[in-house]
Parts: C-alpha cells; sequence; structure tokens
C-alpha cells in the first residue's frame, strides 16, 4: 500500500480523473447566492485547466526532487579522499558501486527505491557470505569477482546487486563490536549513510543469520541474542522504521545425520523452504516439528538400517534444538521495540566450495609458483540446501511490509497540513469573491429578466412581422448592453439564456414559420409557376406545415436559392436581413406544433405535377449530386430546358452530343440507367407527390413495371421533341440559305466564270454543303449549276428542288408529330404493355416506315424489342425497390434462432411479425409488384416467406397456432412426468393418453416449455427447461421429434434404466414447425 501511495504517476491520474468528474459533474450544481457561477462551460474547462497543470507541476517537482536526490549522492560517492581509506569514503564506495550497479541494468536506469534493500547481519563465520552466494539470484558482476567476495570474511561491507534485489553483507564484526569504539564508529557509519542516500525508505528489511554451532552452545546463544537486539535497537534508532527480521539458521549440516536425512535430494527438492512463519505461541514452530516427525518416520521402511539410524539421530539432534530455538525467537521478538518485528524463520545449509584457507593458499600458489588453481585438492560438488525459495518466494514478495522513515513522514504530514492550509484559505477567499461577484450579478441579472419581460410583454405585437423584428432588435441591444460587464459571456447560460431561446422560438413558430408557408402557399397556387419550381415549392412546404420528412439541410439550401420567401416588402433592406437571418434559425428549431396544412393547395399542386416530366424530376432530385455521366446529364438539361420546343435556354445543341448516344444501345443505356436513378427518386421522394410513400406513376399505380412503361413512353416522346427540334432548325437553315442565295445571285453577271466561283464559295458555307458533297448525283445544287451553264434556267425551275427539300423536312416533323400523338395517348390511357393496342401499333408501324434512316431503325427496333427492354428496365427498378428491404431483412433474420441452429440469440416476435406478417415486408413488396408475382415466387426467399407466413400468421398481423402434446409412454421406474407449457401444465403419473392444449406464442415469447421426470421418493431422474418466444422449436429439435403415420411427431428421450415419449401435434404435418424451411431460408440479394 505504501508502494502505491508514494507511485506518483498512478495517484497523479485517479486526482485528474476525480477532479474531472467533480467539475463536470458536480459543479454545475453548486450555486453562490443562488447563481449558477459553474453552470458556464468556459468556468469548467478554465478549472480543468487549472487543476492539470497544479498535478503537472507536482508530478514535475517530485522527480526534480528526486533527481537532486541521486545527483547528490553521486557527487558524494564520487569524493573517496586519497590516501588511508576511512570507513566513511569505503562505504561511499560501496554505494557508489551498488549505484553503478544498477544504472548497468539493461532494462534501463532503476532509481533507488524501484528494488527494495536488504541489510544482512550475524556474528562473524555465521554463513552470511554463503548464504548469499547460494541464494540462487542472478547477481550483476562478473562470476570471478563474485567468487572471490567474503573468501577470507568481510571487512567491512560487500553489496550483492541483482536486478530485483540489493544485499548488503556487513561484516561480523559490525554486528560482535569485538573492537568496541572503532566497530561502533564503522556500524553508525553505515546506517548514516542508509539514511542520507534513501531517507525516504532505508531498508525494506534485516536478514539475520545464526549458525547451528552458536545454538547448541547455550553461553553463545545468549551472548549473540543481546547483540542482535542492541543491533537491531540501534537501526531502528537511527533509520525510524518499521522493517521486518528474517531469521536464517545457517549450517544445519552440523547436525548429525544431515547428509543420511537428504543426500538423495534433487535439485528441486534442495530449493523448497524449510522453515516458518513467527508467531508468539510457537505454533507454526510445533506444527514444523510434527510434519518432520512424520516424514522421518515414513522413511524408516524405505532406507537401509544403517542410514535410517542416521535419520533418527538427525532428528532427535534437531529436537534437542527446538528448547534453543524457541527461547530465542520468542525472547528476541519480546526484546525488539518499536516497528522491528521478527517476521519469518528459516534452516539452511550452504556449503563451500573448499573452505577459505585453502582458496587463500591457492592463489598464493597461483601467483607466486605458477601452480593453476585447478592444481590444488579442493573439495567438489557444494551443496545447498532450502536457501533459493525463502529469498525468491518470501523476502522478495514482502519487500512492501516495511515502512517509511518517521521523520521523513513527519515532513510529508507538515507539507500536508500547509498545503490543506493553503487551499482551504485560497477557498475561503474565493467563496468570499463569488459571494460578492454574485450578489452583483443577481442584481444585474433581475434588471435583465425585468427589461426583456417589457420587450416580450405585448404577444400581439410579436403576431406580425414588424412587430417580431422589432422584438430582435431589442433583444440584440439589451444584450449588446450588458454584454459590456460580461454578464452576457459569464452568465448568460443559464436561466437567462434559457428565457432567450424559448421567447425566440415562441416567435418563430407563431410568426416567421407561419408567414413563410403562407408565401410558398401563395406561390404554388400562382398559375405562372414553373413545374420544377412547384416540385420544390411542394416538398417545402409540406415539411414546414406537417413536420414530416423533416430535411433541414434541404430547406436550408431552399431558402438560399429563394430568399424572397424570407423578406417582406413593408421592411427595409436592413429589416429584411435580419429576418433572414432569423428565418434560417427559424426553418432548423424543432417544434412540435401542428400547423394549419391548406390540402386543397397540396391537390392544386400535385394536379399541376401529375405530368411532371419524368426527365425534369429526375433533374430535380438529382441537383447538383456527383457521378451522373456527363452525356447523361447534358440529355436530361436539354430535355428538362425545353417547355418551348424550338427555345433552347441553355443553348445546348444537338450536335454538342455523341450520335452513339441515338443509337439502339446508346438509348436504352441511358434509360437503364436512369431507371435506377428515378426508382431510387420514388423511393425517397414518392410522399412529395402522393400521400403514400411508395413508388408511384401517373396512374397512381406502384408496379415497377407501370412505372418502367411510364418511363419509357416518356422518353420517347422527350427524344421525338429533341429530333423534331433539330429538323424545325434544319427547315429554318434551309429558309436562309434560300433567301441569301436569291440575293446573291441577282447581283452576279451572266459570267460562266463568275458563276463559278459563286458556286464554290456557297458550297463551304451552306448549311447543307456535307449534303451536297456526300449525293451530286440527285443534288439540286448539281441541277441549279447544269441550268445556269445552258443558260435556260428559270426561278421556278432553280427554287423547286430547293422548297421540295423544305417541304420534306416539314412533312417529317408531322410524321413526328402524329407518332408523338400516338404515344401521349398511351401515356394518357395506358395499357399494360407498349404492343397491347393494335391499332396504336398497326399506325405506329406505317409512320415510322416513312422515317428517314437510321430514326426509323431505331423506332422500329423500340418497337419491336418493347417487351424485352421494358422486362429488363422492370428488373433493374425491382431491384432497387428491394435493395433497402434486403438489408432491413437480412439485420432482423441472420444469426438469430430459428433461421440459424445454433444460435443463442432469438429472433424477437415483433421482427418476426415485420418480416412475415400480412403486413410485413414481404408481402407489401408483393402487393406493391403485382406484375411481379411470377418472378417472385420462382426465388426461394419469396416462396419461403410465403410459406411462413401462411403458416404463422392465419389471423392477419397477429402470429399464432394452436398445438397439443401428450405423453405417450413412460418407464416403471418414472413415478411422475411434469410437462409445463406457458402457464399451463399437467402432472402424469402413467400414460393416460390426456392432451395437453396450448397456443403459439407463449405469452408474447416470455414463457418456457418443461418436462421434468420424478421417482416415486420424488427424486429428480431428468429435468430440461426451454426458454422464449421459440422454446417449442428448441424443444422438438432438440429431443429430435420424428413423424408419425397419424401425421404428429413423436418426441423420445430415455437414458439408464429409464425412458419417456411424447407426441405432438401441430398444424404443420410434413414438416415440424417449418424448422427446415427456417434453415433454408435466406434473405435474397437480388432479384
Amino acid at each position: 500500500m505504501n508502494q502505491l501511495i508514494h507511485r506518483l504517476p498512478v495517484w497523479s491520474s485517479l486526482s485528474v480523473i476525480i477532479g474531472m468528474l467533480f467539475i463536470g459533474y458536480v459543479l454545475p450544481w453548486i450555486s453562490i447566492a443562488g447563481v449558477p457561477v459553474f453552470r458556464s462551460i468556459w468556468v469548467r474547462i478554465a478549472l480543468g485547466l487549472v487543476l492539470l497543470v497544479l498535478v503537472a507541476f507536482v508530478h514535475w517537482y517530485k522527480k526534480r526532487k528526486e533527481n537532486q536526490r541521486e545527483q547528490a549522492l553521486i557527487n558524494d560517492m564520487g569524493q573517496v579522499s586519497a590516501g588511508k581509506l576511512t570507513p566513511d569514503s569505503e562505504f561511499n564506495r560501496i554505494f557508489s558501486e551498488v549505484f553503478t550497479a544498477l544504472n548497468m541494468e539493461k532494462d534501463g536506469k532503476k532509481r533507488l527505491y524501484e528494488i527494495p534493500w536488504y541489510l544482512v547481519i550475524g556474528s562473524p563465520g555465521s554463513g552470511k557470505t554463503t548464504l548469499l552466494r547460494k541464494s540462487g539470484l542472478d547477481f550483476i558482476g562478473s562470476k570471478e569477482a563474485l567468487e572471490e567476495k567474503g573468501i577470507a570474511g568481510t571487512v567491512l561491507c560487500d553489496w550483492w546487486v541483482s536486478s530485483e534485489i540489493v544485499l548488503l553483507d556487513t561484516a561480523g564484526r559490525l554486528t560482535s563490536h569485538d573492537h568496541q569504539e572503532k566497530d561502533a564508529s564503522d556500524w553508525s557509519s553505515l546506517l548514516s549513510k542508509l539514511y542520507k542516500y534513501r531517507p525516504i525508505q532505508p531498508l525494506n528489511g534485516i536478514i539475520l543469520t545464526l549458525s547451528v554451532d552458536t545454538l547448541m552452545s547455550s553461553e553463545k546463544c545468549d551472548k549473540f541474542i543481546q547483540l542482535a537486539i542492541k543491533r537491531l535497537d540501534d537501526v531502528q534508532k537511527t533509520l525510524n522504521v518499521r522493517l521486518p527480521v528474517y531469521l536464517f539458521i545457517t549450517k544445519t549440516d552440523l547436525l548429525p545425520g544431515f547428509d543420511a536425512c537428504f543426500h538423495q535430494f534433487e535439485s528441486k527438492e534442495r530449493r523448497r523452504l524449510w522453515g516458518f512463519p513467527f508467531d508468539q505461541s510457537n505454533s507454526n514452530f510445533k506444527e514444523l516439528l510434527q510434519r518432520l516427525k512424520v516424514w522421518v518416520y515414513s522413511k524408516q521402511s524405505e532406507l537401509r538400517q544403517d542410514e535410517a539410524q542416521q535419520v533418527l539421530i538427525f532428528y532427535q539432534h534437531f529436537v534437542e534444538l527446538t528448547h534453543s530455538i524457541s527461547n530465542f525467537t520468542t525472547y528476541l521478538a519480546a526484546e525488539l521495540k518499536y516497528d522491528i518485528k521478527l517476521r519469518s524463520v528459516f534452516f539452511t545449509s550452504g556449503t563451500q566450495n573448499g573452505n577459505p584457507v585453502e582458496k587463500i593458499f591457492s592463489q598464493v600458489l597461483s601467483s607466486q609458483y605458477g601452480y593453476s588453481l585447478s592444481d590444488v585438492s579442493l573439495r567438489q560438488y557444494p551443496k545447498a540446501y532450502f536457501i533459493q525459495t525463502a529469498f525468491s518466494d518470501v523476502i522478495y514478495k514482502e519487500a512492501g511490509f516495511a515502512g517509511h522513515a518517521i521523520e521523513y513522514l513527519k515532513k510529508k504530514r507538515m507539507q500536508l497540513i500547509l498545503v490543506s492550509s493553503l487551499c482551504f484559505s485560497l477557498l475561503i477567499g474565493m467563496n468570499v469573491y463569488w459571494w460578492n461577484e454574485a450578489n452583483k450579478v443577481k442584481i444585474t441579472a433581475e434588471e435583465f429578466q425585468d427589461k426583456f419581460d417589457l420587450i416580450a410583454y405585448d404577444k400581439r405585437k410579436l403576431s406580425t412581422i414588424e412587430g417580431s423584428i422589432g422584438f430582435f432588435k431589442d433583444v440584440d441591444s439589451l444584450l449588446e448592453e450588458y454584454s459590456e460587464n460580461n454578464f452576457n459571456t459569464l452568465f448568460i447560460d443559464g436561466d437567462i439564456r434559457e428565457a432567450l431561446y424559448h421567447a425566440k422560438k415562441g416567435v418563430y413558430i407563431s410568426t416567421l414559420i407561419p408567414f413563410l408557408i403562407n408565401k410558398i402557399r401563395a406561390s404554388m397556387l400562382n398559375a405562372s409557376v414553373r413545374q420544377v419550381v412547384l416540385y420544390e415549392q411542394l416538398k417545402a412546404y409540406i415539411m414546414l406545415s406537417t413536420g414530416r420528412f423533416f430535411d433541414e439541410k434541404f430547406l436550408l439550401s431552399w431558402l438560399k436559392k429563394n430568399p424572397s420567401f424570407a423578406k417582406s416588402s413593408d421592411l427595409s433592406e436592413e429589416e429584411n436581413k435580419l429576418l433572414y437571418y432569423h428565418m434560417e434559425r427559424a426553418i432548423v428549431t424543432p417544434n412540435e406544433q401542428d400547423f394549419n396544412v391548406d390540402q386543397h393547395a397540396i391537390l392544386v399542386a400535385r394536379k399541376k405535377l401529375e405530368y411532371f416530366s419524368i426527365e425534369k424530376r429526375l433533374l430535380q432530385a438529382l441537383g447538383s449530386k456527383k457521378g451522373i455521366p456527363e452525356w447523361d446529364e447534358k440529355l436530361i438539361r436539354y430535355s428538362a430546358s425545353m417547355d418551348d420546343l424550338f427555345v433552347r435556354s441553355d443553348g445546348l445543341s444537338l450536335s454538342a452530343l455523341p450520335s452513339s448516344l441515338y443509337s439502339q444501345k446508346g438509348m436504352l443505356w441511358l434509360l437503364q440507367q436512369d431507371v435506377e436513378k428515378m426508382t431510387e427518386v420514388y423511393m425517397r421522394e414518392g410522399w412529395v407527390l402522393s400521400d403514400s410513400n411508395q413508388l408511384i406513376t401517373k396512374s397512381n399505380g406502384s408496379d415497377s413495371k407501370a412505372i418502367v412503361n411510364t418511363m419509357m413512353l416518356d422518353y420517347i416522346v422527350n427524344y421525338i421533341n429533341v429530333w423534331m427540334s433539330y429538323f424545325d432548325s434544319i427547315r429554318l437553315k434551309l429558309e436562309n440559305d434560300k433567301t441569301r442565295l436569291v440575293a446573291q445571285l441577282d447581283q452576279l453577271s451572266d459570267s460562266e466564270s463568275d458563276f463559278s466561283l459563286w458556286l464554290s464559295s456557297v458550297i463551304s458555307q451552306l448549311h447543307i454543303a456535307k449534303e451536297i458533297k456526300e449525293d451530286k448525283k440527285n443534288s439540286w445544287f448539281v441541277k441549279l449549276a447544269e441550268n445556269h451553264f445552258n443558260r435556260n434556267f428559270s426561278d421556278i425551275t432553280l427554287w423547286a428542288s430547293l422548297d421540295k427539300k423544305t417541304t420534306g423536312v416539314i412533312r417529317l416533323n408531322q410524321k413526328l408529330s402524329k407518332i408523338k400523338d400516338l404515344l401521349e395517348k398511351q401515356i394518357t390511357e395506358p395499357s399494360s404493355e407498349l404492343k397491347s393496342n393494335i391499332a396504336i401499333n398497326n399506325q405506329f408501324q406505317i409512320l415510322i416506315a416513312e422515317l428517314p434512316s437510321p430514326i426509323n431503325l431505331w423506332f422500329g427496333y423500340l418497337s419491336s424489342q418493347a417487351d424485352t427492354a421494358m422486362k429488363e428496365m422492370a428488373d433493374i427498378a425491382l431491384n432497387v425497390a428491394w435493395k433497402e428491404k434486403s438489408s432491413v431483412c437480412k439485420e432482423r433474420t441472420s444469426g438469430r434462432y430459428p433461421f440459424s441452429k445454433k444460435s443463442k440469440l432469438d429472433m424477437s416476435l415483433n421482427d418476426f411479425t415485420k418480416i412475415f406478417g400480412q403486413s410485413g415486408l414481404f408481402n407489401t413488396f408483393y402487393n406493391y409488384h403485382p406484375s411481379a408475382t411470377k418472378k417472385l415466387n420462382e426465388i426461394s426467399g419469396f416462396s419461403l416467406s410465403k410459406k411462413i407466413s401462411s403458416s404463422y400468421f392465419i389471423a392477419g398481423d397477429n402470429p399464432g397456432f394452436d398445438f397439443s402434446i401428450r405423453l405417450k409412454s413412460v418407464s416403471p421406474v418414472v413415478s411422475k412426468v411434469y410437462i409445463n407449457v406457458g402457464n399451463d401444465s399437467l402432472v402424469y403419473e402413467q400414460a393416460d393418453g390426456k392432451w395437453l392444449h396450448a397456443r403459439w406464442p407463449l405469452h408474447s415469447g416470455t414463457s418456457e416449455v418443461k418436462i421434468k421426470l420424478v421417482d416415486e421418493f420424488d427424486f429428480t431422474i431428468w429435468e430440461r427447461g426451454y426458454y422464449g418466444l421459440w422454446a417449442l422449436h428448441k424443444m422438438s429439435e432438440s429431443l429430435s421429434a420424428r413423424p408419425l403415420r397419424n401425421g404428429n411427431f413423436l418426441i423420445k428421450k430415455g437414458g439408464v434404466g429409464w425412458f419417456f415419449s411424447l407426441e405432438l401435434q401441430v398444424p404443420e404435418k410434413n414438416n415440424l414447425l417449418l424448422l427446415n424451411d427456417f434453415r433454408r431460408f435466406r434473405c435474397p440479394e437480388e432479384l
């Protein structure tokens, strides 16, 4: 817990989170003198920023102090005086080496407090260094350097550093104080250095070593315990910190029989823990002795007689030591003062690889006489017992038990008191300030409210446009007046702003919106308004007056294109600008008020738009939408601009369009694209021209085939208009040519050369020059030239050919006009197909036969392939209409039971009704596309949906069917069978043929189907429950129902010594609850 408290980033994050939650969710509810000063979002943002800066500053300051301490440590460590080494300088060197080792870690720089530090003390020769060497920890440093540590005993202090722990191995004399004055000085210096360099937490624990030979001597034991208590008392007085003490009883291999007991232990067993957590009652120690006793006696039968005898000897000697161990630990724990507590006791053995004398002697031989260390006989294969786990699983993991220095905690407490006092004083000062400011604001707010009430008092004045503009002016002036003292910016977002909003909203709804609606209505009734404009006006009128199909983006765009609707002739230019500004806000202001809708105006507008050309409607719907094919857009615009057959306002000429579009494939390709777009338009905007939000046509139908029929006829008529206009322009050009030629011929002489020059220049200028070049033999120009050369032509002969050409063009237009009349009759009096009216079709064939190529070929193809083309287009329209419904179908059926057997997610009753009900998705689609019924029935998803609908929705849109269940047979061991279906249940004591009648669904899908079998003692033999809307289906499927000859279904289940069977009667005789059909059902992607 202490480590967590002092891990600053954790607490910094928690402080920020808690502070932000308080600022965001608590402060807005706090008012000062009745004024919600913290409700402003800007005030809360400012407070949040202050909190972030404060936490960041604290974090930075603490890091800075930590860095300063470490830098001071480095500087101090480096000050090792030359000449004779003092204990102080030696300790500086030791700590410097520790710090260097920490910085050499591969994981990066280790902070002084990130890993625990332990002090190892004990009398000389008690095995401190051996204990650390055999601890199994991965210490930093070379193998040779680690082996040399403590060879001839520790002089002052050795460091052992790993990536997880720092161990300070002290010399035995620092514990025993053999030379009282010097050893006490060295000991005191060591503790002072620890407190200086780690003032917050000097140590995480103390490791105390006690050898078995000391325990065997009562005199040595009593002396050592006094020394240990004094040293621990010194630690507490100097460091002033709570510490755990770990007692290691070393050299247990000195007890007779130790080798016989443990020599067969493998490496894993030698690493095990042998010790006990200390308690005053010594119950843990007694339990350890009991376990040892049981283990020893269990080994007697496994060992040879001599080995078994040695094991018993070891146990007897260990028991003899128990009194000494118990007295030592109890006395030590009792005498320890302050917060130093004995934590655990461990028994260990760590034999050295050769004794110290042998090692020193071998080094001398190596350095002076050249002998290798390997030449010197050393004892091999040393073994350590019960050491490693004590360090890794106990000491390291209990590093958090140590406390912090009392002086440090006092300092921190004082800092906390100072900071708290400062914050409290600041809070009091802020409250006084805010209280004074709040009083001023309250008075100002009351003045503002009084003036505002005077402005909004006259309701009759606000009901007129002029009065509303005056109201907006007065409010703006009032806000400007009070914004000078920051009243508007800081406190207007409270009750005052809410009052302003509601007041403006009231004016918007009561005055501005009705004003706009009435202006639109008057324009709609104007006979001269163009269809394109009328369509948008009708759309805006329905949105604003009914609130249905509301499209904020469209309304704002429409108002921007038609700013005159937000103007009044009674207002000045500046006032009209203000009116437009507020009209934009009025449009997007939500309102639930119903306005008086003029149904007559809507009917008149829809009547005018009854024959609103498909091209114009498509252009209108597409607007500036990107992605329209370039030539398609030009054709649409060309067609939509032809209010007058001979006037094209956008200046587009037929020659600007590629001729390939006027081929059979080109025209059908355009038609195919536009059928798809137009169907989408109908789906999205059908409500504009009809109260039903479905696909509509001029004949008030909604079938896709009827739509395509109308669109094809519309297209043909439209492009006949294009050609008629084109041919008429040729006629005009011919007449202009004739006039110019006459004028030029009158000025020519009879000279042949003059005529030849004139003829060559005219051919390049005439609009029909191309035709002259292609057909010189029959050209009237050639005849004109021949007559001129023979000097026997007359004006009548000359111009007869030109007039004939002009007359031919006129006749062509007349034929096209007749074809147009026939097709328009087909539109106004539609039949199911283009070829169905034989009389009209025959006239059509006669007329198109007289048309020039390639026009006659195009009409002939369209006439002969009308059915095929219409079928293709109808399929396109059908798929567009199905596209949106397909996604809805998949969303509500995919991955849901009963459509997916393994799914844990059930389809709800509401979704089931919306998809398969009589008024559901599939049946509605059938009804709106009657001509596609045959095609839809051939699609698996539609045919299965029809079957599901007819089976489950017998009575309209309320799904349900009756079913019955009964017990058919049961084994003698079963005493009772409980069958529960919803709230209905039966108890069978035998198969008596009694039926349980029920109805699906079971209480809107919230009930269950449950079967339970019990024996004569009411012990449950078998029980199973199925829940939810589809419980009946799950039960039938889980228990593998199979059909019987009588049309019912048999459900069987059995186990060891028991069985039962049920008979289920459902409406579907051949397919149990249509489970197979549910599995096969898939929502169609395309039709």
